[in-house]
Order: C-alpha cells, then structure tokens, then sequence
C-alpha cells in the first residue's frame, strides 16, 4: 500500500473517532454562587506613640529624667529608655513577636564587656492583647490579640554600666548610639 493511502485512511480514522465522543457532550448545564462569598483579612501594624523619654535610674540616685545629649555615663549608672509602641492587631489565629534591635556597632568596643541592656514590655492601660515575654536576657516579645483593635505596650531599655570591668582610661568618651535602634513586629505561627 503507498504511503499517501496509508495517510488517508489514518486520517479518516482520527475525524472518525472525534466525531464519536462529540455526541456524548450535554448542552444543558447549571451553576449556583454560593451563599457568603467574602472572607476579609486581618491587620498587623506597628507604630510609635510619641517621643520616648529617658531617666536616671541608677539605684543610688532618685529616678529622674534625662537629655541622652548632655547626661554623661560613668561606671554604677543605668539610664532607661521608655518608648509607647501601639500594635494594631487582628486576626483569629494571630500572634506576632515584638522585637527590639539596637543596631550595628550601638555599644562600642571598649564598653561591650561592661554594659548590659535589659528590654521589658508591659500592656499599657487596658490593651487587647497580652504580651509574654520570650525569656530573661531576650528582647523579643509575643502578641497575641484577645479582640480586635489597638493596644499600647510600654517599652523599657535599660543599658548599664557595670561599676566593674573599666579600668583606668577604657570606655571614658564612649558614645552609646541608638540612632539605629529600631522595634519590629512579625507574625510569627507555630
């Protein structure tokens, strides 16, 4: 048989055999929309609630407020930061880490052995969430919303200098610099 008889008849087969299945296709058909067709989603924002204040809070001196910009450390002193941070919050399942980072190169070399900070959060007033903290010496913190809306946590860092560690003229005319400190809020979801 040649080739183009060949051609033809497997041709003939194939439109043959589409033909066939395009009988079994119903053109009647029906659809329905159901009954709720919108779910919305939740919220997570974070932002600064006024300017943060700093105080004197060595424990041989009455806590008293502080200018960062003319207050000068020495061994023995510990100051605190306190910063009003309102997280907006919503969604069922929701909980998120409060996280405070003081940015590259903050302490300097030459206080790093004698400086400690200490990062605590507190719900202000009568917030909705709760606030757990992560663990002595972290500076992280979880969220977790009991209702919708806003609440305001209480931020305190407390950065102190030992009275031990600095000897003769090490860590004198020293900057702390927090200009990169930042606060972070991240779901997070086990």
């Amino acid at each position: 048989m040649n080739k183009l008889l060949k051609g033809s008849i497997a041709g003939a087969a194939g439109i043959a055999l589409l033909l066939g299945g395009a009988g079994t296709f119903a053109l009647w058909n029906d659809s329905e929309n159901i009954s709720s067709s919108n779910i919305s989603t939740g919220e997570l924002g974070i932002d600064l609630s006024g300017a943060g204040t700093w105080q004197d809070v060595s424990s041989d001196v009455t806590p008293a407020t502080i200018s960062p910009a003319t207050f000068r450390m020495v061994p023995g002193d510990k100051v605190r930061f306190e910063q009003n941070v309102t997280i907006k919050a919503s969604g069922k399942n929701l909980k998120a880490e409060l996280a405070f980072a003081p940015g590259a190169n903050a302490i300097p070399a030459s206080l790093s052995s004698a400086t400690t900070v200490t990062v605590g959060a507190a719900i202000v007033g009568t917030g909705n969430a709760t606030v757990v903290s992560q663990g002595a010496g972290t500076n992280k913190f979880t969220i977790t919303p009991t209702t919708a809306g806003d609440t305001t946590v209480k931020v305190t860092i407390d950065i102190e200098l030992s009275k031990t560690g600095l000897t003769g003229a090490n860590g004198q005319n020293a900057t702390i610099n927090l200009a990169a400190a930042n606060f972070a809020l991240t779901q997070v979801r086990p």
